[in-house]
């Protein structure tokens, strides 16, 4: 781009002189030199004294880089600084007004287009009984570019396969519902089948490995479906006859008595 005569201006341009080439072919044989001893024990302190002043002299030459570069940019602060004050300060706070402003423009023409479309999705949803779906699930990218027929049909294809989402969940039995009531969350088929089919394996597996809890001591184990045992027949005790003639004191043949009253001892009085 062209310097603008007459409002931008070079006056004078600092003029740098320097004598690289010649420095490079020194610096050159000096780096040769230290990379053709080799890296042994007796070298050692040589190759460390060939790159401390390698080093030396790298350092002087980057800092009188470093000077020059600050004195150009010392020279062109206040032309930088007049620049951002009277021209960018200007031009660049009313482009993003502006750009904020068009934007706003945009936002509301956009809104009214997708009003109607929303309506649309609603009713398609609910003609077709996925009316579970939310139009911010769907995340469309609709812009003011993009016909409405083109998005009606983007919508009819969303919505047409949640429907056959739905039919494979069904192709699952008894599972079908449980699927559905996953789909409803993440709206993903492959995830929903996964999370209820693995749930089902893993009651399963708890089911193996969980050994049956054992009775509590003092209950009976109920059995299930198994005939009662008819009660035991008790039989009858044969009775003996004994005499004999007891030698003890009064209160003692009292408890002898009241002993074989309780136990339904026959005696003769």
């Amino acid at each position: 781009m062209e310097i603008i005569k007459g409002i931008i201006n070079i006056e004078q341009l600092p003029v740098i002189t320097e004598k690289f080439e010649s420095i490079s072919a020194k610096a050159k044989e000096d780096v040769n030199k230290a990379l053709s001893l080799p890296a042994t024990e007796e070298n050692k302190q040589a190759i460390k004294k060939v790159r401390t002043a390698l080093r030396k002299d790298f350092d002087m030459y980057e800092g009188a880089r470093k000077a020059v570069n600050k004195e150009i940019e010392d020279r062109l602060k206040p032309f930088n600084d007049a620049y951002s004050m009277f021209i960018s300060g200007v031009y660049k706070p009313a482009d993003a007004e502006l750009k904020t402003r068009l934007d706003g423009i945009d936002s509301e023409l956009l809104e009214r287009k997708i009003s109607p479309l929303k309506e649309y999705f609603s009713e398609k949803a609910t003609a077709e009984e996925v009316d579970f779906i939310k139009w911010e699930d769907m995340h469309f990218k609709f812009t003011l570019s993009k016909t409405d027929a083109s998005c009606k049909k983007e919508i009819d294809s969303r919505i047409e396969n949640i429907v056959n989402d739905m039919k494979v969940a069904d192709t699952f039995g008894d599972k079908a519902n449980e699927i559905k009531f996953e789909y409803m969350k993440n709206l993903n088929i492959s995830e929903s089948i996964r999370t209820v089919t693995e749930g089902y394996k893993a009651l399963e597996k708890l089911k193996e490995t969980t050994p049956e809890p054992e009775p509590i001591q003092g209950e009976t184990k109920a059995v299930i479906d198994e005939p009662l045992a008819p009660p035991e027949t008790i039989e009858e005790e044969k009775k003996y006859r004994c005499n004999f003639t007891v030698n003890t004191t009064r209160l003692k043949l009292k408890k002898l008595k009241e002993f074989m009253l309780k136990e339904g001892i026959e005696y003769a009085k």
